[in-house]
């Protein structure tokens, strides 16, 4: 198993951080991919997904079943700008993609941290600025509420404050994150 860093300024930290089964293997590391499909539904239960870190300090991700990188990184809760190193002033430390029940974005939270206080920012999908644009926030749908439906009836659900708060329980308990 690599040890994983808490800190996730570091993309390949903030990607091992979201994955489960992984191991070191050559110059990289493999992990189940996060997508349900693989085994007849089952989950990747030989680890497919193989990663490295590039010269540059990006994250080279691929599924070896052909899952594509759009994919595996939606299912792990990630964007493309995760798989990237981040610049201290002008990059968001945290992007959360708000959906609806069928999964159809409504909204996204961005965080800025800076040296003395963070930024939390709001953006409609297709706008070009910040703020949404008359919408009231109480009328956006609750972060991961998209995959309620996919839990068995007899599982209790767990409301938290804030996407931080619910990326924290997820990565704590990995079974929750895979219930999609």
């Amino acid at each position: 198993m690599i040890a994983r860093s808490t800190a996730t300024h570091n993309p390949i930290n903030r990607v091992l951080g979201r994955l489960s089964g992984v191991e070191k293997s050559g110059v990289g590391w493999k992990a189940r991919c996060p997508l349900p499909g693989h085994g007849q539904k089952r989950g990747d239960r030989n680890p497919s997904l193989h990663g490295s870190e590039g010269d540059d300090g990006r994250v080279l991700l691929k599924c070896r079943v052909g899952c594509s990188t759009d994919a595996v990184l939606d299912a792990a809760g990630l964007i493309w700008g995760d798989l990237f190193p981040r610049s201290v002033r002008s990059e968001p430390t945290a992007v959360w993609r708000i959906k609806d029940a069928q999964g159809t974005e409504q909204a996204t939270h961005v965080r800025f941290d800076r040296p003395t206080d963070k930024r939390l920012l709001w953006k409609l999908p297709g706008a070009s600025g910040w703020g949404l644009k008359g919408r009231v926030r109480d009328t956006l749908p609750l972060y991961g509420s998209e995959r309620v439906k996919y839990y068995p009836e007899d599982v209790p659900i767990i409301v938290t404050e804030g996407e931080k708060a619910t990326d924290a329980l997820l990565a704590r308990h990995r079974s929750i994150r895979h219930a999609r």
